[in-house]
């Protein structure tokens, strides 16, 4: 091999080695460039996640157990849960490259960086913390706005007939509606027929008093001389069910226990139930009036205006075919049962069977608590002019007694007036 030979292999072998020296320079640099870009990633990735994360307790208030219990309430805490969720969405769209990511939703740095080459590792570690985020705002979600539980079956059979897995139109308002009147009247019809607890029905203007005992004592309110007393036997109070019917402006007060009530069509009246219920308490065709019931283990509420309830309910109320209902919080206090552990006062968590929309409350009733039940003027002046039918237990029976007392001074004026005339006929035939 000559000497040029040998220069031309030496160059080769230097220009070589100078290019691969480049290359590895130049891989060096990437590689660093690289590892800091993903470091910037997973810093603002944490940050964001932590972020939301916070932002989700405070929604929520662990320390201080923050409850929804306002429509006011569910509603802004669904619009604070909806920006998170919108938070969570477009850091996912941005660890998946999608177009869909929208700017201006997260830090500064995902608007300016793009997702660097990560390994398969922290892909599926990505993964993993917005899999949480996710679970997280669900289990939020369900504690705002509570899952329904509890379906009428005409729910499911529409929901079947058209097919649909949970997810309201709008014609199936339009054919509830339609629903044959006749057939509704011959099963409130049966019901009656079948009914064999203690009834109070069709009394109107009236201050009624049903007694332990199940006697009832009715008065008039225009003449409170006037007191009906209707005794009962004891095969309809071993039923242990009550049933009040077509009422009209009347004022009652129920004493006894009773495993169920039912209230059909009471109108302008107010009904205070003394004793707990542990049964259910239906209520259908009432208009404007108010019940006041201690503890109920249900409440069902069909066709219903304008009806108030101050209530402990153990499970959420239900309500088909009713508008302007309004719910009051009052906790069973342990003056009716000492013993009596009544629980968690579910009054607020109503179910509208005639609007499942999802996260849209109802327009057909309305939630209070206790404060504000307090601060309702139109409820306390309802129940303040109810208890003054009522400043005394026995108001009623003393008008009754004074009743009786002059319809015996009647009728012992009318003996000794007879007595009078027999002498006076003795005295005549004597002469």
């Amino acid at each position: 091999m000559s000497n040029q030979q040998v220069d031309r292999e030496a160059q080769f072998l230097a220009s070589q080695k100078a290019r691969l020296d480049k290359l590895q320079e130049e891989s060096q640099k990437l590689d660093v460039h690289l590892q800091n870009q993903r470091k910037e990633f997973w810093q603002s990735f944490k940050q964001q996640t932590q972020s939301i994360q916070q932002s989700l307790s405070l929604l929520i208030g662990q320390e201080s157990g923050k409850e929804f219990v306002t429509a006011q309430q569910r509603n802004e805490a669904l619009e604070d849960l909806n920006r998170i969720q919108l938070q969570i969405k477009s850091l996912n769209h941005f660890c998946n490259r999608s177009n869909k990511f929208q700017k201006q939703i997260l830090t500064q740095w995902f608007d300016q960086n793009e997702l660097p080459e990560l390994p398969i590792g922290d892909v599926r570690l990505i993964n993993v913390d917005l899999q949480e985020l996710k679970t997280r705002v669900d289990e939020i979600r369900s504690i705002i706005v509570p899952k329904e539980k509890f379906r009428f079956k005409r729910y499911h059979a529409y929901m079947a007939k058209h097919n649909a897995n949970g997810v309201i139109m709008e014609e199936m308002e339009e054919d509830e509606e339609k629903l044959d009147s006749n057939e509704q009247e011959k099963n409130d019809h049966d019901d009656m027929l079948s009914f064999d607890g203690l009834t109070l029905s069709k009394q109107a203007d009236s201050v009624i008093v049903v007694e332990a005992d199940g006697s009832i004592q009715i008065q008039s309110k225009e003449d409170k001389s006037q007191v009906q007393r209707i005794s009962c036997e004891k095969a309809f109070t071993d039923a242990k069910a009550f049933l009040i019917q077509d009422i009209t402006n009347c004022e009652i007060q129920v004493h006894g226990l009773y495993n169920s009530v039912h209230v059909i069509q009471a109108t302008n009246s107010s009904i205070k139930i003394e004793s707990a219920i542990h049964g259910p308490v239906h209520v259908t065709n009432c208009t404007n009036t108010l019940l006041q019931i201690p503890f109920s283990r249900q409440l069902r509420i069909h066709d219903c205006t304008s009806v108030s309830f101050v209530i402990h309910c153990a499970s959420g109320p239900i309500i088909e075919g009713s508008k302007e209902m309004k719910f009051y919080q009052k906790d069973f206090e342990k003056k009716y049962s000492e013993d009596f552990d009544a629980g968690v006062n579910l009054y607020w968590d109503v179910k509208d069977f005639f609007w499942l929309k999802n996260n849209i409350k109802s327009p057909n009733f309305e939630v209070y608590t206790e404060k504000e039940f307090g601060e309702d003027n139109e409820v306390k002046r309802l129940i303040e002019s109810f208890d003054n039918f009522f400043l005394s237990e026995t108001n009623i029976e003393e008008n009754a007694l004074g009743a009786e007392s002059a319809e015996e001074q009647n009728l012992g004026m009318d003996e000794t007036n007879t007595d009078g005339n027999d002498d006076e006929d003795s005295s005549e035939d004597e002469l």
